[in-house]
């Protein structure tokens, strides 16, 4: 997996909570791929009601896809699969698919998000020695207005300006010139 792809998933993942799989690769497993498309439920499964109404097939046809027992009753067929990969890279790799789920986001944000970094990183001003693994968290929690603001920015610029957010955060909140090299973790959370 490309150092792009692994990072599209460390964002999907820490703003939507999901857990789900958007390389858009035919490995993986099927029920992160419907998670990251369509969502979970109430109980944090996969929402099979919604992905079998965009897929075209009986919600119970979803459900032995993603049976419990680890032995999956049925595959999906490669036209499915087909479509399954691309809407679950989709999410995360469109304009149209980030907003969708950052509006489904937005009216649970009531307090701010406490963010957390782990990744080679360090102040910019003093080069390549200071850079180094850390796992670095802000400074209490994000308020809601800024938690919503690096939302918007990953809806509509993508992981670059989510990226760029961050950085900004970090260096208004914890060491002015404060830069991220490779990332291996965010984690946005309501306790630190």
């Amino acid at each position: 997996m490309t150092d792009d792809k692994k990072r599209r998933g460390l964002f999907f993942n820490a703003f939507t909570g999901r857990g789900g799989d958007v390389s858009g690769e035919g490995s993986g497993g099927i029920r992160e791929k419907l998670q990251a498309a369509f969502g979970t439920n109430r109980r944090g499964g996969v929402n099979t009601k919604a992905a079998a109404q965009r897929l075209g097939v009986s919600q119970r046809t979803v459900q032995r896809w993603v049976t419990e027992s680890g032995k999956e009753k049925s595959r999906p067929s490669a036209k499915h699969l087909k479509s399954i990969n691309q809407k679950s890279r989709q999410a995360a790799t469109t304009k149209r698919g980030r907003r969708a789920i950052v509006k489904g986001l937005k009216p649970s944000i009531k307090r701010g998000k406490y963010v957390s970094i782990g990744a080679m990183q360090g102040p910019k001003k003093g080069g390549k020695d200071y850079f180094r693994d850390r796992d670095v968290t802000l400074p209490g929690p994000l308020s809601p207005d800024d938690t919503n603001m690096l939302l918007d920015a990953w809806a509509e610029g993508g992981d670059d300006a989510a990226m760029q957010q961050l950085r900004d955060l970090y260096g208004d909140r914890y060491l002015e010139d404060w830069d991220f090299g490779e990332i291996y973790d965010i984690n946005l959370s309501d306790r630190p």
